[in-house]
């Protein structure tokens, strides 16, 4: 059941003797790419071999029903709206004396707690950070950051983007471990055989409509407002165009009143948050992805496992994405006209766009399964325990 309880009420409860307790430590249950990766290494780590949990510091999201569904326990402790001295306290304290054998931090906020744990408490137990994005902290937050980092013992990234972001934040690159994110195929195969016109009816959606869709959270940094910028120019019949935008977050209003000035308000669904995003990308023609800021966008990977030609911004984090070989159509970022030129060509040669959108699937299936992610994850979890226990 999903707890809400200060740092000071967690547990003392005995070790378990059916596998090593692995402790996740995300900020939210909310459907970003580091929470989202942290509930599907719970869903399938062997059980057999480990036992996993889930500690956050803000309560609720959307991925907190996924979680209870895979029998994970999940606790809450939450933080005050401002600073407070003694709830970093309290929490680094019961993080340094939890009963678990491993904790595997997936943000930055948690992960100064975790390095409280370790400086102050001496907390024993081995930590792991991952690094899901591309941006390394800058300013009067680097430093702070630079030293909690070095408490950890092992750092994981999930893509070259990440490693490059990891060691910009003074980590050795000997001892950082590159494990891209894994995805089960079954759930890909399954909706791939759905009825795609029933789906697009569901969505007001005929089967002369060219849909475009984009899926993940509203910020700034995915520039969902470029590929809105980029409709007018579209040399593709307007009255044929639709738009999808699956997602929640703080552009939200800004992208509606954009939407409002560009004047094309019956093309474009804002369809707000969507658990069954896969149908969704099933039912489209082209996935349009102009973020500017990535490690490993899942969002494209999904497209790419969905068998959906993929337009999007040419960074190094998509790139690893896609691959090479012209898999997909990538345009430098915050450029409406070259992303509008590449929508255009995608969906006036789909018979094209489609085909390599088949190497893409392959190639995406190949790189990024769940048995190749879970493998070097349970391996490299066994073997900083031992380590630690030596």
């Amino acid at each position: 059941m999903w707890a809400d309880r200060t740092a000071s009420e967690i547990p003392a409860a005995k070790r378990s003797s059916e596998g090593k307790k692995i402790m996740f430590l995300v900020n939210a249950l909310r459907c970003g790419g580091s929470e989202r990766n942290a509930v599907a290494y719970c869903r399938h780590l062997d059980r057999n071999r480990f036992q996993p949990e889930i500690m956050t510091i803000i309560p609720g999201g959307e991925l907190v029903d996924t979680a209870q569904g895979a029998s994970v326990r999940l606790t809450c402790c939450p933080r005050p709206s401002s600073f407070s001295v003694s709830y970093a306290a309290k929490f680094s304290r019961n993080l340094a004396q939890a009963p678990v054998d491993l904790i595997h931090v997936f943000t930055h906020t948690t992960q100064y707690y975790a390095a409280m744990a370790r400086f102050f408490w001496r907390c024993k137990t081995p930590i792991i950070y991952s690094e899901g994005t591309s941006v390394p902290m800058e300013g009067w937050r680097a430093l702070p950051f630079h030293w909690s980092l070095s408490q950890a013992d092992a750092w994981v990234a999930n893509s070259p983007a990440s490693v490059d972001c990891l060691v910009k934040e003074r980590v050795d690159p000997s001892r950082i471990h590159l494990i891209p994110n894994g995805h089960d195929l079954i759930p890909y195969e399954v909706d791939l055989r759905l009825d795609r016109s029933a789906i697009r009816a569901k969505l007001g959606l005929s089967a002369e409509h060219h849909v475009i869709l984009f899926s993940g959270r509203l910020l700034d940094t995915k520039r969902v407002c470029d590929l809105l910028d980029a409709l007018p120019l579209l040399q593709v019949p307007r009255a044929r165009v639709r738009v999808l935008v699956a997602g929640d977050g703080s552009e939200l209003h800004s992208l509606r009143q954009q939407t409002q000035r560009l004047g094309w308000t019956q093309e474009v669904q804002f369809l707000g948050y969507r658990s069954d995003v896969r149908q969704l990308l099933h039912a489209s023609d082209v996935f349009a992805f102009p973020s500017e800021v990535e490690g490993l966008p899942n969002s494209v990977v999904e497209a790419a496992l969905m068998q959906v030609p993929i337009v999007a911004a040419d960074i190094e984090g998509t790139r690893a994405a896609v691959g090479g070989n012209g898999n997909a159509r990538l345009v430098p970022c915050r450029r409406p006209d070259l992303l509008a030129a590449a929508l255009s060509e995608t969906l006036n040669d789909l018979s094209v766009s489609r085909l390599s959108a088949q190497r893409l699937r392959a190639f995406a299936a190949e790189q990024f399964c769940m048995e190749k992610a879970m493998q070097r994850l349970q391996d490299l979890y066994d073997a900083v325990i031992d380590q630690k226990r030596r």
